[in-house]
């Protein structure tokens, strides 16, 4: 399940509920083959076949990137109660296995019932999203770490919960560049600090789910981009050339919320992506250069609420020599 869950969303919508109904399945199973003597020691071993079903199977999921590491523990343990269920259903149905279809039933629904989670709520979010964008060609790179940080008390427009949030980026680069008898060194450091940035949070209609996404126009920060460049024609350097462009923000990238363990109401939002950039990144980027975006995010509600992110320093301004 677990497996075919990871490329197919529908399946994936059923992992909480038929992960508790294998764990079910698995303590049953351990009591009408074991026949423990007692209800204690049929609960016991039935919690301890559902959690250990379970774990593999969220570890699994976890590996993949499916699932956050906070349900390895809260998954594991809702599914060691249902495990201690069918564990006890399957002792109290030995010597009489007419009985077992109707009970095993009543119990997948209250067990189904167990594992349903909150309606994902708009309410309590906080996080942040950091992309490292990097960009090479001939004599050329350029590198830029954007970071938007969110929180506070969101503002609605229709089903959009609209949250206070904040852009900045940091980074550096050059060009060096050559023809005939002349050539141009240049060196800039990036440095635009923290400008507003709305961010919300929205429930699809269609499906249900939640994002989070960017509402706010395209972001530049005049001048954040400062350096020099430097023209040398028969070997005789010329006089620097200051260097003063706007920095542009990066497309923040749609995130996904995954939804709340079972047994809680927090849910989080958690990922990484990495895509090749397209056009004109840096500045004075020449023809053929080429770069990628490695973006991670980390989002929660209430109690999972990630930790603030390290600050990233910005470089010198560099000057001619």
């Amino acid at each position: 399940m677990v497996v075919t869950g990871h490329s197919n969303d529908a399946i994936k919508g059923l992992f909480a509920v038929g992960g508790m109904g294998l764990s079910l399945l698995a303590g049953l199973l351990y009591a009408r083959l074991a026949r423990p003597a007692t209800k204690g020691s049929a609960a016991i071993g039935g919690l301890a076949a559902g959690a250990i079903c379970a774990l593999l199977g969220i570890l699994v999921s976890y590996l993949l990137g499916d699932v956050p590491a906070s349900l390895l523990a809260l998954g594991t343990l809702s599914s060691a109660v249902t495990g201690a269920i069918g564990g006890l259903v399957g002792q109290l149905t030995l010597g009489g296995s007419a009985t077992v279809l109707p009970v095993l039933a009543l119990t997948l629904a209250a067990s189904s019932a167990f594992a349903q989670t909150a309606p994902l709520s708009p309410l309590g979010w906080s996080g942040w999203v950091r992309c490292d964008v990097t960009v090479r060609g001939p004599g050329y790179t350029d590198q830029q770490t954007h970071t938007w940080t969110m929180g506070g008390t969101p503002s609605v427009q229709g089903a959009f919960y609209v949250y206070p949030a904040t852009w900045s980026v940091v980074g550096s680069g050059g060009l060096q560049r050559s023809q005939g008898n002349q050539s141009l060194v240049a060196q800039w450091a990036t440095n635009a600090p923290s400008m507003s940035a709305p961010l919300a949070v929205f429930v699809r209609a269609s499906d249900k789910r939640m994002f989070i996404q960017s509402r706010h126009a395209p972001l530049r920060a005049p001048r954040a981009i400062q350096g020099y460049q430097q023209v040398t024609i028969g070997g005789k350097a010329q006089t620097p050339g200051q260097i003063g462009l706007e920095a542009f923000e990066w497309m923040l990238p749609t995130i996904d919320v995954i939804a709340p363990a079972p047994g809680t109401t927090n849910a989080t939002a958690n990922g990484t992506s990495t895509k090749p950039t397209t056009g004109s990144v840096g500045p004075m980027q020449p023809e053929g250069s080429q770069g990628s975006a490695a973006c991670t995010w980390r989002f929660g509600q209430g109690s999972t609420a990630p930790a603030p992110l390290p600050a990233v320093a910005a470089p010198p301004v560099p000057a001619a020599h």
